[in-house]
């Protein structure tokens, strides 16, 4: 799963980065003093907005599950396009009262909503990425347990069957009392094997 989350968050940077720099151009579009700097803020704009739609599109290809949450960005990225469209028709006519009414009032809050659900896009997507490395962390604890689990049974297993063995196959010597003694009266030690 972290691969395919991987690749959508960069998207979603990528997508982010795109909408805020679709916003400045907007913003230096309007400030702009001279008509040559507004027509290429403008055409800034437009670029913009096809980065973001494009960063957008790689997050559904690497997250389908976040599709509600993508259409939904888009739907607010086309309003505020739109938004700029207009803003860029009342520059090239010259109207600064409803270019800076276009600004104030719906432009501002079009692009903080944008803004708003890209940032809780990244928020899932954190959670998921974040709920991901705890399973994979959980994983590979259990592999470790079980790891030592059967590496400590099986060597408790084998000194198990070795002192099994030894006390099946090592007898004492058979020597009647006192005739296999030592000369110092000890009795032999056990011996291995047959003989």
């Amino acid at each position: 799963m972290t691969r395919h989350l991987s690749p959508a968050r960069l998207a979603v940077a990528e997508a982010k980065a795109a909408i805020e720099s679709f916003g400045v151009a907007t913003y230096k579009a309007y400030s702009a003093s001279d008509p040559e700097q507004s027509h290429e803020s403008a055409e800034e704009i437009e670029g913009h907005y096809n980065a973001a739609k494009r960063a957008l599109n790689n997050v559904l290809a690497d997250y389908p599950a976040g599709a509600d949450d993508v259409g939904r960005i888009f739907e607010k990225l086309e309003i505020t396009h739109n938004i700029a469209v207009d803003l860029k028709k009342a520059l090239k006519a010259d109207n600064y009262a409803e270019a800076k009414r276009l600004v104030d009032f719906k432009f501002d809050p079009a692009r903080d909503d944008v803004t708003f659900h890209m940032d809780r896009l990244i928020n899932i997507l954190g959670a998921h990425t974040r709920s991901a490395e705890a399973e994979v962390a959980a994983r590979s604890a259990f592999m470790v347990r079980t790891t030592i689990g059967v590496l400590v049974g099986g060597t408790a297993a084998a000194l198990i069957g070795a002192f099994l063995l030894t006390q099946f196959f090592c007898h004492p010597a058979v020597a009647p009392h006192g005739a296999g003694d030592d000369a110092d009266g000890r009795r032999p030690s056990r011996r291995c094997g047959r003989g």
